[in-house]
């Protein structure tokens, strides 16, 4: 489907898209997989899956306003939704509406960003994978004889877990986090469940993350483990491993390989970025395992070697170098200006280790957004340019044969991932069922600055 150029009336294929995600749901068989092309859409009204088994994924990040509606299940035995690389904002994702919570009713969220969502990890196989969830409110859930619900590599921002529904649930309901991170400000109230954190990093830092044991609230180094003498903060450093349980009721709370602190080592969580800080090396690269839902990743700015227009290869072409303030600025506000950063090995964009970007990578600090610049290689124009993703550039250099790769169209906000063509995910001709991730330690960035138009 495609917002700006689609049609509900046409036939759903890639050259005659819908238009909008009612339509995508209401045609799709159960069992199938509905491509959106990379737009905005905002929900005009809740849309009922029904007993569809589905996957939803976007070819880009595509945001998805919910607008108070609710994508939901209205079936008691069926109905799977599985949403893949979208921005979810202001809304309801419920896996059923009935009073019994089917376990084959269920909600799964990969590569996601969940904004101000009541969002469901119910039932039989619910599965989060690499998301931020920010500011929402997460239903957790199963019965006894289902797959156990799991949200793995996920960074959890001012969130609160719930059990929602709790008569809807047996009582020993399980629930897994592995390779997650807790901010201080998220509230876990499972009281009574079997919680099992693996590889997971809780935030302490004036005030700590809380979670509900046995119908206490307890600030993360308050607990105490049923191995240890004292509390958690008293007997664990920060960024200090544990291991260990406690009852819970009747559930019981399993902590492995985990730890608080009070630095995560984020780039800019100020402004969202919540990708890892390379130096000093983020607490949240853990023994070699990344904990949430971004990766290490080095910003670099105009000062940086790589942008040194000395270098072979680099070029500003209508932005200006602000080497005081370390910005790209766009020469004359309303006229787009590219950057393309050094083609020589010695000088490229350079990670400590060759690395797989699975997660997306901020490559540059700060522009100058006094005009509301935004990054993007064209604008939208119908019939000239249908691509309405914001995308940039990259190659990779293979330091075994000692060249470059051919540019990659990369999709903004997304990882680093072509298709068995070596077309990028920002390239409208993509396949976007065949992404993989590229791994490489130089790079050749070239990036558009823009503020005229859409």
């Amino acid at each position: 489907m495609c917002g700006k150029s689609g049609s509900d009336a046409s036939a759903g294929s890639t050259s005659a898209p819908y238009k909008t995600l009612a339509q995508i749901i209401s045609s799709l068989s159960s069992t199938q997989t509905g491509i959106v092309r990379s737009c905005i859409i905002y929900l005009t009204a809740s849309i009922d899956v029904g007993t569809k088994i589905l996957t939803l994924i976007s070819d880009g990040l595509t945001y998805l306003n919910l607008a108070s509606n609710t994508i939901y299940t209205s079936s008691s035995t069926l109905g799977v939704v599985t949403y893949q690389n979208f921005y979810i904002d202001n809304g309801t994702l419920q896996s059923s509406r009935n009073t019994g919570i089917s376990l084959t009713s269920v909600m799964s969220y990969i590569n996601c960003i969940l904004k101000g969502v009541l969002l469901d990890l119910y039932g039989s196989g619910a599965e989060m994978n690499t998301c931020l969830v920010l500011s929402s409110t997460v239903w957790i859930g199963q019965t006894q004889t289902g797959a156990i619900p799991k949200a793995t590599r996920s960074t959890f921002i001012a969130t609160t877990f719930t059990t929602g529904s709790t008569s809807n649930l047996a009582a020993a309901s399980n629930v897994v986090f592995s390779g997650c991170f807790f901010d201080k400000t998220s509230y876990m109230n499972l009281s009574g469940r079997t919680i099992t954190f693996i590889n997971c990093a809780f935030e302490s830092n004036g005030t700590d993350f809380i979670i509900n044991v046995n119908g206490t609230n307890k600030n993360i180094k308050a607990v105490q483990l049923v191995s240890d003498v004292a509390n958690i903060g008293t007997t664990y450093a920060d960024a200090q491993h544990f291991s260990g349980s406690l009852t819970n009721g009747a559930g019981t709370i399993t902590f492995t390989n985990c730890f608080w602190t009070a630095t995560p080592g984020f780039n800019d969580s100020a402004n969202s970025d919540y990708t890892l800080k390379i130096s000093p090396i983020a607490n949240l690269f853990n023994n070699a395992n990344i904990i949430g839902a971004y990766g290490l990743y080095k910003r670099f700015d105009c000062n940086d070697e790589a942008f040194n227009p000395a270098r072979t290869g680099v070029s500003y072409s209508g932005v200006t170098r602000n080497t005081g303030a370390g910005t790209f600025d766009l020469t004359t506000p309303g006229t787009p200006g590219t950057v393309t950063s050094s083609s020589d090995p010695d000088y490229a964009i350079t990670l400590p280790n060759a690395t797989t970007l699975s997660s997306f990578v901020n490559w540059v600090g700060n522009f100058n957004f006094y005009n509301g610049d935004w990054v993007d290689k064209a604008n939208y124009s119908a019939g000239v340019n249908d691509e309405v993703r914001m995308t940039y550039r990259v190659k990779v250099y293979d330091d075994n044969t000692s060249t470059w790769s051919s540019w990659y169209e990369i999709e903004m906000f997304q990882p680093v991932r072509i298709d068995g063509s070596s077309k990028g995910n920002g390239d409208i001709a993509a396949t976007m069922t065949s992404l993989t991730a590229i791994t490489g330690k130089r790079f050749q960035i070239e990036f558009t600055l823009r503020d005229d138009g859409v």
